[in-house]
C-alpha cells in the first residue's frame, strides 16, 4: 500500500514538473507572440519615427559578428532595408531594391544597408538574391519596436542621424511614386 501511494506521489510530481515546463514555454511564446502584435499594431503610423535620432544599431552581421551600425561618421544618407527572406513582397520587391541600390551606388546620393528580421535561410536568400549591399540580422527587440518596423518589406531613410522618411511596404503605388522622385531614378514596379 505505501508502495503503490509513493508511485502515486511520483507519478503526481513528474506531472506537475512537465506541467511547469510546458507553462513556462508556453508563456514565452505569449511573450514573442505579444511583442510582435505590439510591432505590426504599432506599424500603422510610420510617420511617427520621422524626425527621431538614430546614431547607432547594435547588430550582427550575415556571419554572426556582432556589429554596430553608426549613423553619425557620414553625411550621405542611409537607407535602412528591413526584409525577411521568407516574405513574399520582400521577393516581388528585390528588382526595385537592386535597381535602386545600383543607381544610388552609382550616383552617391545613399547607401543601402539589409536588415533581416529573420536569420533562417538568410545566408542562402542573399547569395540567391546576388544583394550588392551589406546585409545585417538581428536587430534587437527593442530597436524593432523603437523604430516602429512592422511588416516587411520597409525601408528607413536616416539622414544626419535622424530618420526623414519611413516607407513600409513594397515599391508600388505611392510608396514608388515617393521613393523614384525623392531620388530621381526610374524603378521597375512590382510584378
Amino acid at each position: 500500500m505505501k508502495r503503490t501511494i509513493l508511485s502515486a506521489n511520483v507519478v503526481i510530481i513528474v506531472l506537475l514538473v512537465l506541467s511547469s515546463l510546458i507553462n513556462a514555454g508556453l508563456g514565452r511564446k505569449v511573450q514573442l507572440l505579444q511583442r510582435e502584435l505590439q510591432t505590426y499594431a504599432n506599424k500603422s503610423s510610420g510617420a511617427n519615427v520621422i524626425g527621431m535620432k538614430l546614431t547607432d544599431l547594435n547588430v550582427k552581421d550575415i556571419d554572426g559578428n556582432p556589429t554596430k551600425l553608426d549613423f553619425t561618421q557620414t553625411s550621405t544618407p542611409t537607407l535602412i532595408y528591413v526584409f525577411r527572406p521568407t516574405c513574399g513582397w520582400c521577393a516581388k520587391n528585390l528588382p526595385n531594391i537592386k535597381e535602386l541600390d545600383r543607381a544610388l551606388h552609382s550616383n552617391g546620393k545613399a547607401r543601402i544597408i539589409g536588415v533581416s528580421l529573420d536569420d533562417q535561410g538568410l545566408k542562402q536568400y542573399v547569395q540567391g538574391a546576388q544583394l550588392g549591399f551589406p546585409v545585417y540580422r538581428n536587430v534587437p527587440d527593442s530597436d524593432v519596436v523603437r523604430l516602429n518596423i512592422g511588416g516587411t518589406p520597409q525601408t528607413i531613410m536616416v539622414s544626419n542621424a535622424t530618420i526623414v522618411h519611413n516607407w513600409q511596404g513594397a515599391y508600388s503605388g505611392d510608396n514608388l511614386k515617393d521613393i523614384q522622385s525623392t531620388f530621381g531614378v526610374k524603378l521597375p514596379g512590382l510584378p
